[in-house]
């Protein structure tokens, strides 16, 4: 239900905000141990929840319109929108048409302009991806009767072939945001593209019917190249422009997710069970969503093709028959029955459970290139360690920079395990491990933990069940839940990515010679020979990861980072 309460502003909302959590910690602390308790407990419940669902259709409302609720999805559809707007266009063109001199004075001859118009008009009733077609086809006739065209006037051809073949491609990318975010703003942007495109296309269409005195003319003006690459600025503003519509779209939805951890939990799980192991555009579509997210969205100017690479090899991924699992070995699935206990012994957090704050955070500019970099190397495994200043209570870029690529992961739905480490609380403390020690064997069995949720129940590890029983979090597993992990990276090579946050937290004191097994054993599946990129982003400097990791693989991020979004709040976007 829509709420009747009044938009308040200023200090207003300020006041109204703190009255709002007085009158929380009141009815939080009310035990409900009589009938007026109850009641007062009811009906804050009843109010959390319309603000909660206002809260949430407010944000819908960024990349869902009420006509597609409205099951009026036909006003969404990339074609359906270029065909209204190409009619429109031709219709303008007609309006705006006058007589040439020769039709004035009686000819019945047409102008090259009034036939690039009825060209376009016999496609508005078909469809408005043969215009490009229909723009060869003109080019490979002038070719043909224009062979020894002067050096200016094929220059304008070319240049003009060029512009077409990218225009259509970058447009065609572009397009694809009405796919996902189905909004009346990414509509009229992606109609005033398409409105552009078309004329950029009635001028090309005119240029190669013009008659051979009238393009030997045109070549000679200087003003005619110019023009046409003064369209390409403006279509490449309007596209920037509907990705910025994309991207406020993009943390509303975002936003919405963030709110039930355990849906995205669930999410992930089914993930983990259909990934690919050819795969090979899994980073380009994390580079794509990561960039996004950035504040300016100054990158895609760039126009990116993502076609995947048919001659990389990749290892199969090693099964064996269940027949082979008698006896020494066990499947996945009996694995995974010791799945809860050993989430029992994780301390620190996988990266989607940082989805339930609702901030979207982006990290400093400069950071982008190497993260961009590291994402889609998928022929050499890739090490990447980004680190900046210490901050108490801030949040840093390097931090920052660890979770966009952790959301770009998993929008991507590319293969990944993420930890962000945490110090123990004293009553996780355990006999004879420091608190080091608790923190970094919390780190390996989640790994562990994740590591489980991949492949099918039938796929056959090289382990016994023995070696799952011992994983009992004290201080003697260690060894084993490093031999553990070892074996199940081994067997998951679909997996591509690796993110750990904050690991110098626990490199201290005794924690300094487990750190230094820990990346043994990810280093030495890196030198299988499968793509499996790693990140580590850290507050401060770590003399582990400065000890393994060369100074060309590393990134200091010194500017904090800039919260983007808020869940729960207006959100506030400075694009």
């Amino acid at each position: 239900m829509a709420s009747s309460r009044p938009l308040l502003r200023g200090s207003e909302a300020a006041d109204a905000f703190e009255a709002q959590q007085i009158i929380r910690r009141f009815t939080d602390e009310l035990s409900g141990s009589n009938e007026l308790e109850r009641s007062t407990k009811a009906a804050q419940a009843e109010i959390d929840e319309e603000e909660e669902e206002n809260e949430r259709l407010r944000l819908r409302s960024l990349y869902e319109s009420t006509e597609l609720r409205n099951n009026q999805s036909k006003d969404f559809i990339a074609s359906e929108i270029a065909k209204d707007v190409l009619s429109k266009t031709v219709n303008k063109f007609i309006e705006n048409e006058k007589p040439s001199l020769l039709q004035r004075i009686g000819f019945s001859h047409r102008s090259a302009k009034s036939k690039a118009t009825s060209a376009l008009l016999d496609l508005v009733e078909r469809d408005p991806k043969e215009l490009e077609k229909s723009i060869d086809d003109l080019e490979e006739n002038w070719k043909k009767n224009n062979g020894r065209a002067a050096r200016n006037h094929s220059e304008i051809a070319e240049t003009l072939s060029d512009s077409v073949r990218r225009i259509s491609e970058t447009v065609a990318r572009a397009s694809k945001n009405i796919l996902i975010f189905k909004t009346q703003a990414v509509k009229q942007k992606l109609a005033d593209i398409y409105a552009i495109v078309f004329q950029f296309y009635h001028k090309v269409i005119k240029w190669y019917l013009n008659s051979k005195l009238t393009r030997a003319f045109l070549s000679f003006n200087e003003t005619l190249k110019a023009g046409f690459e003064s369209t390409e600025k403006e279509l490449d503003r309007e596209i920037e422009e509907l990705y910025r519509e994309a991207q406020i779209s993009q943390h509303a939805m975002m936003a919405i997710l963030s709110g039930n951890v355990e849906r995205l939990r669930a999410e992930l799980r089914y993930q983990r069970t259909h990934y690919e192991v050819t795969d090979t555009t899994a980073g380009h579509r994390m580079r794509d969503l990561m960039e996004a997210t950035w504040n300016g969205n100054q990158f895609f100017r760039l126009a990116y093709q993502i076609e995947p690479d048919r001659n990389i090899q990749f290892p199969v991924e090693p099964t064996l028959s269940t027949q082979a699992g008698i006896g020494s070995m066990i499947t996945r699935g009996q694995a995974r029955t010791y799945g809860p206990g050993i989430e029992r012994f994780v301390i620190g957090d996988e990266g989607h459970s940082k989805f339930s704050t609702g901030q979207i955070w982006v990290a400093e500019d400069q950071v982008l290139p190497s993260l961009r970099d590291w994402m889609i190397e998928i022929q050499t495994a890739r090490i990447l360690w980004i680190s900046s200043p210490y901050e108490p209570g801030g949040v840093t870029s390097a931090y920052a920079a660890a979770l966009a690529v952790v959301a770009a992961a998993w929008q991507a739905k590319a293969p990944m395990i993420s930890h962000f480490c945490q110090r123990p609380r004293r009553d996780a403390l355990r006999t004879g491990m420091s608190i080091e020690q608790v923190g970094l064997m919390g780190l390996v069995y989640n790994f562990i933990s994740q590591l489980l949720q991949f492949n099918k129940d039938e796929d056959v590890l090289n382990i016994n069940e023995d070696t799952f029983r011992a994983l009992d979090g004290e201080k003697q597993s260690w060894d084993t839940a490093l031999k553990t992990l070892g074996v199940l990276l081994s067997h998951t090579t679909v997996l591509k990515y690796c993110v750990i946050d904050g690991l110098n937290d626990l490199e201290l004191g005794d924690g300094n010679q487990w750190c230094q097994e820990f990346l043994s054993v990810l280093l030495d599946q890196q030198r299988m020979g499968t793509p499996f990129n790693i990140l580590f982003t850290t507050a401060g400097q770590s003399r582990v990861l400065a000890s393994k990791i060369d100074v060309n693989d590393r990134h200091l991020a010194t500017r904090p980072a800039r919260e983007l979004a808020r869940w729960g709040r207006r959100i506030e976007l400075e694009l």
